[in-house]
């Protein structure tokens, strides 16, 4: 079990601060450009913010279609699915 850096902390409080709207466009990020952003970032930036999101997104937002969409994109076919077309469920 990984334990929780100092590092990891601030990254956790920092997408805890964010907006609604703001945690659509990380989840969007991580999911459907993963490898421009892990280019940006690095591969291990990538993954610490990755895990950060994740558990902001299970400990704040696990009972909203946030949760639902980040969860089951990657389990059904579909093409560049945004979350406004997700929830329309418009996969291609």
């Amino acid at each position: 079990m990984k334990t929780i850096t100092n590092e990891n902390s601030k990254l956790i409080d920092y997408f805890r601060n964010k907006s609604f709207e703001s945690m659509i466009n990380l989840a969007e990020n991580f999911l459907l450009r993963p490898n421009d952003t892990m280019k940006l970032m690095g591969e291990e930036k990538f993954y610490q913010r990755k895990q950060a999101f994740e558990t902001v997104l299970k400990n704040n937002y696990s009972a909203t279609d946030l949760h639902k969409y980040y969860y089951e994109l990657p389990t059904i076919k579909h093409g560049f699915c945004t979350f406004k077309r997700w929830k329309n469920k418009m996969y291609f």
